[in-house]
């Protein structure tokens, strides 16, 4: 998801991935699409949409392509692993539930502009019946609604193959301009990214710094009394200067890691083991220097006792 000022959204969020593993990995990915049986698609509310386009069809026509290219590729001595890609997913996550009737014009829309762009540069078909053939025989779309989250996503399955030349679909500026051309198609539906409004609060990432800090020091508070013995230990690490030894800490950032998980085990683990290292070091917890209160990473959290 790209957000803009203000909250809003750049783009709507577009998922790309190359199908690989060959014929298993296309199959396996169409029969998930179709599948109103698999385990996902069983939540409350979930529904496939449809449209007359075969996927069963679009597999063979995708698979004799791909089998037919490295053929020709052998012959004509070029060598090298037959192609373990068949052909780029791409979805796109809508949190607005869309009337059923605009689905396919919206999905024909984006096609044909999406197309029509890479066409102006790389001159992919001969004529607009070459075009509606590929769309048909070699493109697999469907939708899928559900009650939450993604309320309407769009699911598309492309061959890279057009006639006699081979596209990369994953590559940036295709994406960038699946999003772009997606953008307008919607806005002419009334889907506006612009005008959706972000309703959750960013939550901090959980492998930031600063998520870390936080949610060590709320479980600090929240645990005083409990690891006590721990928190002392840690308090005290902070205090030393920590680049004197690069044991202590690793030893320092896995008890923080410890306490996030409130695993009491690997508290007291640790606890020795740091206790050993410093006595190496000849370093006794009574010469620590006390921890001042404005150490940023102690932020007023004074538990020692």
């Amino acid at each position: 998801m790209v957000i803009g000022l203000n909250n809003k959204l750049k783009n709507w969020i577009t998922i790309f991935k190359s199908i690989k593993n060959g014929k298993k990995g296309l199959l396996t990915y169409l029969n998930y699409l179709t599948n109103n049986n698999h385990q996902n698609h069983l939540k409350s509310g979930h529904k496939i949409i449809n449209f007359k386009n075969d996927w069963k069809k679009i597999y063979s026509n995708i698979c004799s392509q791909i089998e037919k290219r490295d053929t020709v590729n052998l012959l004509n001595g070029k060598g090298g692993r037959r192609a373990s890609k068949y052909g780029q997913s791409i979805t796109l996550n809508i949190p607005y539930e869309i009337n059923t009737k605009d689905l396919e014009p919206i999905i024909n829309k984006i096609l044909f502009r999406f197309y029509k762009q890479i066409h102006k540069k790389e001159k992919l078909f001969k004529n607009n019946d070459s075009w509606k053939q590929f769309k048909n025989n070699f493109i697999f779309y469907n939708v899928h609604k559900q009650p939450q989250g993604s309320k309407t996503q769009f699911n598309f399955v492309l061959s890279e193959i057009i006639e006699d030349k081979k596209l990369d679909l994953s590559k940036k500026k295709y994406s960038y301009l699946f999003k772009t051309v997606s953008n307008e198609v919607l806005k002419e539906f009334g889907i506006d990214n612009n005008n959706y409004n972000i309703k959750k609060q960013y939550k901090q990432h959980k492998n930031t710094k600063i998520y870390k800090e936080n949610q060590l020091d709320t479980l600090i508070e929240q645990n005083k009394d409990q690891y006590q013995d721990y928190i002392f230990l840690l308090n005290k690490l902070k205090s030393l200067d920590l680049d004197i030894d690069k044991t202590i800490h690793i030893y320092k950032n896995r008890l923080e890691k410890s306490i996030i998980e409130q695993d009491k085990t690997k508290m007291e683990k640790l606890n020795n083991q740091i206790k050993k290292r410093l006595s190496k070091l000849k370093i006794e917890l009574e010469d620590f220097k006390p921890m001042q209160q404005s150490n940023p990473i102690n932020r007023g959290i004074d538990l020692t006792p």
